[in-house]
């Protein structure tokens, strides 16, 4: 992937959060953020393609498809805690 310099105005405080979080490497971690960014957005867009063509999603489903997302969200914390800085 070929990539491209930007700069970016951002208040200290974000700043200071992701320097601690990013193991050295900021560009890397802004990258992969918004990267999962983009593809909330995408899915948020097929899920209102989804519910315009058939209506909302049922409580059940959804109740379900919640406690697997917060299920992956741990694991990935949990993940990450134990993945050594390079």
């Amino acid at each position: 992937m070929s990539m491209v310099r930007k700069t970016v105005t951002l208040p200290e405080e974000v700043v200071a959060e992701v320097e601690q979080r990013a193991n050295g490497n900021f560009s890397a971690y802004v990258t992969e953020l918004l990267e999962k960014e983009i593809r909330l957005a995408y899915a948020r867009e097929l899920l209102a393609e989804h519910e315009a063509e058939f209506g909302p999603i049922p409580e059940e489903v959804q109740r379900r498809v919640d406690e697997q997302w917060h299920q992956f969200e741990e694991e990935q914390r949990r993940e990450s805690r134990s993945t050594p800085a390079s």
